[in-house]
Parts: C-alpha cells; structure tokens; sequence
C-alpha cells in the first residue's frame, strides 16, 4: 500500500489531497502489476537454462528482453508521485540497460560455449542497468510499494 499523501492536518486543499492520494494509488497498483512483465526474468538465470538447446536459450533471452522493455515502457509511462519520481526514473533506465546488456547471453548461446555462456549471464546479472533496476525497485518497495 503506498505512502499516504496529504489527508487530516495537511496543508493541502482537500481536492487536491485527494488527487494526490489518487495518483499516489494509482501508481502503486501499476508498479505492483509490473511484477507480472518482470517474472520472466529469473528463470533466465537458473542453472538449468545452460543445459537447454541453443536456440531455446536464445528464445528464453529474448522473451526476457522483451518483458523488460514492455515493463520499462509501462513503468515510464506513469507520472508517479513526486516522492517515488526518482526512483521510477532510475527504474525504467536500469530495465532498459538490462535488457541491453542481455544481447552478450544471446550471442553467448549463439556461437558460444557452456563456459561462455555461464560468464555473459553472470556479468549481465552484475551489469550496470541491473543494479540500477535493483537499486530502483529496493527504493520503491522501501516507499511503501508492493513489488513482485
């Protein structure tokens, strides 16, 4: 549930109060249902995937990409409440390089070995965009939004 904004003792003219909680509740009903865009991306990184067939690691890799980026896209798409706009900035971002950065496990199961393919996982899963993805979502759960 997210923060409350304005309401008893606030400064805020109620009507706008009660857009302010509106946008505020609204905003935390689409980051929670980015849970369901993001699912995919765990099950890239099991162990298992390295023993799957190349081109379904490849199919696997770009159904990730794509759940991401329709994620950073509906994530971006929102106009959160001041105090979460940061943290959905850095978000939608770090989805984004994620993403990117998912094109070095592609190219592993492409034309790659075993070996090459556990190490672009590894570092894709330590790139920059993922930490900052991670970073962003910790900021916004700790706000107060139920993520995943």
């Amino acid at each position: 549930m997210p923060r409350r904004l304005g309401g008893a003792g606030s400064r805020t003219a109620p009507g706008r109060a009660a857009r302010r909680r509106a946008l505020a509740a609204h905003h935390a009903q689409r980051v929670a249902d980015l849970a369901d865009d993001a699912r995919h991306v765990d099950p890239l990184l099991r162990p298992e995937l390295a023993n799957a067939g190349r081109a379904a690691i490849t199919r696997r890799v770009d159904a990730v990409q794509r759940a991401l980026r329709r994620a950073a896209s509906r994530l971006d798409a929102l106009r959160p409440p001041k105090d979460a706009a940061a943290a959905n900035r850095q978000a939608v971002e770090g989805m984004r390089e994620f993403a990117q950065s998912l094109d070095a496990v592609r190219a592993a199961a492409a034309s790659g070995t075993a070996e090459q393919l556990r190490e672009a996982k590894a570092e894709s899963s330590r790139s920059p965009g993922a930490t900052k993805m991670n970073r962003a979502l910790g900021e916004l759960r700790d706000a107060g939004y139920r993520i995943g």
